[in-house]
């Protein structure tokens, strides 16, 4: 809590900002950011680390029932028009070239992974990216006996059922000690870029961005 409300200095990791706040650190809360940030907390900016711990402590955290695709699912049923499976070879002022034929436009949103953002609108800002591998596993009762999140600060593993992992190279921005916590949304008075690796690299982060993206292109 002192944390919280002591907010954080410039150009200071999350991990050296924490460890001002005792042992709970090592014990708890470092393996648990790990999982997060999906890098050493050293490596992470404090600014951007006390955004995110603030929303767990303020926020309500969970997830849809039938999984995070529910997410996309309703914002989809928004759009009258969607087109699928439709690969974007590149961009050229108005013109969107793909693997079905061109299409025209007044303003265009990228709104992609960083990698492929950068390559179709030529940007040079291209954050380090982290890597994850997420294990499921199946367990006969719930492991903690409440809803409550257990955090292993032995480090001992798993010790369920393996059913599958999921190997993803590039998971997430790393918000990198002394990096902005915003990057430009709108490029060009044609061009505009949303998603994690423009606002704070997390789902709330990626939302906010193309919200704040439509409203650019709308006004």
């Amino acid at each position: 809590m002192r944390f919280i409300l002591a907010g954080a200095k410039t150009e200071e990791s999350i991990a050296a900002a924490l460890n001002r706040c005792g042992t709970t650190y090592e014990k708890v809360l470092r393996p648990f950011l790990q999982g997060v940030f999906l890098t050493d907390p050293d490596q992470v900016d404090a600014g951007y680390g006390h955004l995110i711990i603030k929303s767990f402590v303020n926020g309500c955290v969970g997830i849809p029932r039938l999984g995070v695709a529910q997410l996309s699912n309703v914002l989809a049923k928004r759009v009258s028009n969607i087109e699928y499976n439709t690969r974007v070879d590149r961009i050229n002022g108005s013109v969107v070239h793909t693997a079905n034929g061109d299409y025209t436009a007044d303003k265009i949103l990228v709104a992609t992974d960083a990698i492929t953002g950068n390559q179709l609108l030529g940007l040079h800002e291209l954050p380090r990216m982290a890597g994850c591998i997420t294990w499921y596993h199946s367990a006969t009762e719930n492991p903690s006996g409440t809803g409550r999140l257990v955090i292993d600060a032995q480090n001992r593993g798993a010790r369920y059922n393996s059913i599958t992992k999921y190997e993803i190279p590039a998971a997430l921005p790393v918000q990198s000690v002394g990096r902005a916590l915003s990057q430009s949304i709108k490029l060009s008075d044609r061009h505009f870029i949303a998603g994690d690796h423009r606002m704070v690299p997390s789902q709330q982060g990626a939302l906010f961005s193309g919200r704040l993206a439509a409203q650019l292109i709308l006004n």
